[in-house]
């Protein structure tokens, strides 16, 4: 698979949104993210967070639980979301530690990733933030999917994000000699990696989410990002969104305080993409007049089977999912066999199955297969151009 670290993770799919990159981050924290990573607005205090509903097992209710509990007065927050997104898209990227399973970072690149100034207050803030993400459990009781057993976790279990964390600091930091060379390092907990690994993922525009810099905006995107993932449109009541969705402390008695904080979480995020199209918000008057309510339209972009098509085409691209399971990025798949010989689709695809039959496949079967694509299109003198699905 050679040095370069984007062969050796998952794909980052691009060309489907505005030319942004779709990264594959955990499906049970992209799910609960909203909950999980809640705005630190009007808290003036440190509390414990439940989050419970009722699911159906084999025809039986059972009662579902996440649980977020501070540690040393620190909860996870909006900065950590930016923190671990961070984190998923360096673990992706690049080769772990084939020891101890380790990912190599520096937190200038994680200030640089998550477009942050670089000094003193951003250094402190990255190292609190890492600490948070070591430190902080969420219980899971009937809500933690495993992947690998095909069911949620049936007993309460406490999940810190990063099982393993070394921070290195330089004490030179304004050394102009060798910059800031220290090295740290960090590992996800063990069902997160089973989960990443096997797919078990959902898209996130993660450029979008670091462009974003309102607390509750990002909260409310990340809610939207899940909730209208198979919706054009939705509308909740301005309370039950503050309070219930986004997890927002504080007291916000009238209207007007509620209109005030959502309107401006709205401006920083009308016409925003989230991955499965563009997002269009307004605030109106509920029709009993005693509060607002958001309304929320999504515009899709991604292409849809175009009536008609070649049936070797889809056909193609169905097997192409099938191997994958990579079933989110159907229309980059689209794209990639109406622009690319179908003889060379065929051959990196009875590559990537060869490859897998005889273990060599250290990541995913979509990453694989991307890369084996790229190496045959340049080595047969088709190298991607302009509106390529390859464009970066």
């Amino acid at each position: 698979m050679g040095g370069n670290g984007k062969s050796l993770g998952a794909p980052l799919i691009p060309g489907l949104i505005d030319n942004q990159d779709l990264l594959p981050v955990e499906m049970n924290i992209a799910k609960f993210s909203s909950f999980i990573f809640t705005p630190s607005h009007a808290r003036n205090d440190v509390l414990a967070r439940v989050k419970t509903w009722v699911i159906d097992i084999n025809g039986k209710k059972a009662l579902a639980k996440i649980l977020v509990e501070p540690v040393d007065r620190q909860i996870l927050n909006t900065f950590d979301y930016r923190t671990y997104l961070t984190l998923q898209k360096l673990w992706w990227e690049r080769p772990r530690d084939p020891a101890e399973g380790w990912t190599a970072i520096r937190l200038r690149e994680l200030a640089r990733i998550m477009k942050l100034g670089w000094g003193k207050k951003q250094l402190l803030l990255l190292k609190r933030s890492l600490r948070s993400l070591r430190k902080v459990p969420i219980t899971w009781q009937y809500s933690f999917f495993d992947k690998d057993a095909g069911r949620h976790h049936l007993f309460e279990e406490p999940i810190n994000l990063l099982s393993k964390l070394r921070i290195y600091e330089s004490r030179n930091l304004r050394s102009r000699s060798d910059g800031y060379e220290g090295v740290s390092y960090f590992r996800f907990n063990e069902q997160i990696e089973k989960n990443l690994l096997r797919q078990h993922t959902k898209p996130i525009l993660v450029d979008v989410v670091m462009e974003i810099r309102g607390e509750i905006a990002l909260t409310l995107y990340a809610f939207l990002d899940v909730v209208m993932a198979d919706k054009f449109a939705w509308q909740r009541r301005a309370g039950r969104l503050l309070e219930e969705d986004l997890s927002v402390r504080g007291k916000y008695v009238w209207p007007s305080e509620r209109l005030r904080l959502i309107r401006r979480a709205i401006e920083e995020l009308e016409g925003k993409p989230i991955s499965t199209g563009l997002l269009q918000l307004a605030m109106v008057k509920t029709k009993d007049d005693k509060d607002y309510k958001l309304i929320v339209r999504k515009r899709p972009t991604r292409s849809l089977p175009i009536e008609g098509a070649d049936p070797k085409q889809l056909d193609l691209v169905e097997q192409i999912l099938e191997f994958t399971n990579d079933r989110h990025s159907r229309p980059y798949y689209e794209k990639m066999v109406r622009c690319l010989p179908e003889t060379l689709v065929y051959c990196a695809l009875s590559e990537t199955k060869d490859a897998e039959y005889h273990g060599q496949i250290r990541t995913s079967r979509a990453r694989f297969f991307t890369t084996v694509l790229k190496r045959l299109a340049r080595e047969r003198g088709r190298p991607p151009n302009g509106d390529s699905v390859f464009s970066q």
